[in-house]
């Protein structure tokens, strides 16, 4: 790697740049005729870069208070202007990037793209055959020339005095605004729903309704409002207000836009194909290896699309992104993302389903090999996670249902409420919690906990055959487990005493055992009580006492024979007939009984 420095008095000129080479321009430095193969070029504050050429994977930085003349960008080049830089006179050959949140002036569009994003700012731009430039949110551009073959797109920013010429394209997005447009005969001026023009003149074609089909070189065709098995490649469609199609194929460079009250059904997309439905609606999509759908995409963050019954195939992906999706099936290999206030209710999940930034889930089913992956910020309910499947949760997770062979993880920052373990297993990480309840249904079903700090929840129906693991508790032996309270176990190791808040435990309990593998358990072992014998027994019970389920019904003749002077325990149907030993707290004190005194 060589760094090349232009500082005052000693310019850097015609040099080539390659893989990790640097160029720092500072202030007062000047850098002029040098080629980036591969290397980066950073123009400061007070520098200036002439005539550089930008080659593929070259970078060159207009920095703030930087300034650069006369760039060339070619295949796989890219310039980038920071805010208060400034670039003029650039040319961005296809390929090329020049991505705007600076100043531009004078660019030339030769089948390049030219993005202005962040407050970007662009002047007598030129956009030539297969040319584009991209207007985004707050940004500006003024005096564009849209040349044959050209297209200019105003998504969310301003255009001002724009004229589009012979079998050139202009788009005013949803939320852009376009004022002073001159169409020509012959070019196009396509208005999307909540799109704003105003001061349009000219012989040109304006349209605001129905279905368009945008293809390479600016080519223009009004399709029917209803339209169906049409074949969208390397082309754009525009459902506008009141379009609906079926049954198409979105295929390698692609793009179907679905706006407010259109519908598309059917929709198959394909490796490098994509669905927008940003306000609208589509049905039964199958997205399959490389495709894409985006439901409520940020060309437009203040509508709702809502998409249902899609199957996102292995290798697809399903962005949500301020939409709504219902009934989604997520295949293996594949990956549903949500963010922005969306909304999926009811997906099968054999795949990657990632929820963060607000984002809401219900009651989907995690399936063997799929993962749910909550984010900061995400919100699920209600999911059900079968045997082979994985909810990993650093958001927040309430209802879950864990069955056997199902796993929860909750991570740093997650907290899992009123969590339902079934057979499986709820993993409560360092950072993580756990509140509300644990409900242990059936047997089998395993709570870990991998911090020294015990999770606030309540534990429900903890029993003989579950088990919590203390990971973070190493286990010696000694170790105890004691009923500290009522509904409080309190396990003591190492010399500190770890709280779990377990429903029904009484004081004086000593069913629960802290061993092997910081291991908790409960034993279900029945226990004995204490009887008092009935009425009506013989003198030959004088002096004895006897222990027996207290249902047994002993009558003065079973007695009699058997406890003469000793001790009786009745512990099975093998005794006297069918007596029963039932659970019950045992008796702290053995009293003799004389049956000259009964109680």
């Amino acid at each position: 790697m060589t760094i090349y420095i232009a500082r005052a008095g000693h310019p850097v000129k015609k040099t080539t740049l390659y893989g990790t080479d640097t160029l720092e321009v500072q202030a007062s430095g000047i850098a002029s005729r040098n080629i980036l193969s591969g290397g980066t070029a950073y123009v400061s504050s007070g520098g200036v870069a002439s005539a550089t050429t930008v080659d593929d994977f070259g970078n060159q930085y207009v920095l703030s208070g930087g300034n650069a003349f006369g760039t060339v960008i070619n295949n796989g080049g890219n310039e980038i202007v920071s805010s208060d830089g400034i670039t003029s006179n650039a040319t961005v050959h296809s390929g090329g990037v020049e991505l705007v949140s600076g100043t531009a002036d004078g660019t030339r569009i030769d089948g390049g793209i030219e993005i202005l994003s962040s407050g970007g700012f662009a002047s007598n731009t030129i956009i030539n055959s297969g040319g584009v430039e991209e207007v985004g949110f707050t940004d500006i551009s003024s005096a564009t020339t849209v040349n044959s073959g050209g297209m200019m797109v105003v998504d969310a920013g301003f255009a001002f005095k724009t004229t589009v010429q012979n079998h050139a394209v202009a788009i005013v997005g949803n939320i852009g605004n376009a004022d002073g447009v001159t169409v020509d005969s012959g070019g196009y001026l396509i208005v999307l729903p909540s799109g704003v023009v105003s001061g349009v003149k000219g012989g040109g074609t304006v349209i605001s309704s129905g279905v368009v089909l945008v293809q390479p070189g600016a080519t223009v065709t009004v399709e029917p409002d209803t339209l169906r098995q049409l074949d969208v490649e390397n082309s754009t469609l525009y459902l506008l207000t009141g379009g609906t199609i079926s049954n198409t194929r979105v295929e390698t460079g692609g793009v179907v836009n679905v706006f407010a009250r259109d519908v598309a059904s059917g929709t198959h997309i394909s490796s490098g194909g994509v669905q927008n439905i940003s306000g609208g609606s589509a049905y039964g999509t199958v997205i399959g290896n490389g495709g894409v759908e985006q439901v409520g995409p940020a060309q437009n963050p203040y509508t709702t699309g809502t998409t249902s019954g899609d199957i996102v195939k292995s290798g697809g992906i399903e962005i949500l992104a301020g939409g709504s999706a219902f009934g989604i099936k997520i295949e293996k290999g594949c990956q549903e993302q949500l963010s922005f206030d969306s909304i999926d209710s009811g997906a099968a999940i054999f795949g990657t389903q990632i929820v963060s930034n607000f984002a809401t889930v219900s009651g989907g089913i995690i399936y063997s090999g799929g993962t749910q992956m909550i984010l900061g910020g995400g919100f699920v309910s209600g999911t059900t996670i079968s045997k082979g499947g994985i909810q990993i949760d650093g958001g927040f997770a309430s209802s879950t249902v864990i069955l056997t062979g199902g796993t929860e993880f909750v991570s740093s920052g997650g907290t899992a409420s009123t969590t339902s373990i079934q057979g499986g297993k709820l993993e409560v990480m360092s950072g993580g919690n756990a509140t509300g309840d644990i409900l242990f249904i059936g047997t089998g079903s395993e709570l870990l906990i991998e911090s020294k700090t015990m999770p606030t929840a309540e534990i429900e129906d903890f029993k003989s055959g579950d088990s919590i693991v203390l990971a973070a508790v190493p286990y010696s032996a000694g170790d105890t487990a004691t009923v500290s309270k009522p509904g409080v176990v309190t396990v003591s190791a190492g010399g500190k005493a770890y709280n779990l808040n377990i429903s029904g435990a009484k004081v004086g309990e000593t069913d629960f055992t802290f061993g092997p593998g910081s291991i908790l358990t409960k034993s279900d072992a029945p226990q004995m009580t204490f009887l008092r014998p009935p009425a009506n027994a013989s003198a030959g019970l004088a002096g004895g006492w006897n222990a027996a389920a207290p249902n047994a019904g002993l009558t003065a003749s079973e007695f009699a024979p058997k406890i003469l002077g000793g001790i009786q325990s009745v512990v099975s149907a093998s005794h006297f007939g069918g007596l029963h030993a039932q659970e019950a707290q045992p008796i702290p004190m053995v009293i003799p009984v004389s049956i000259t005194q009964p109680f």
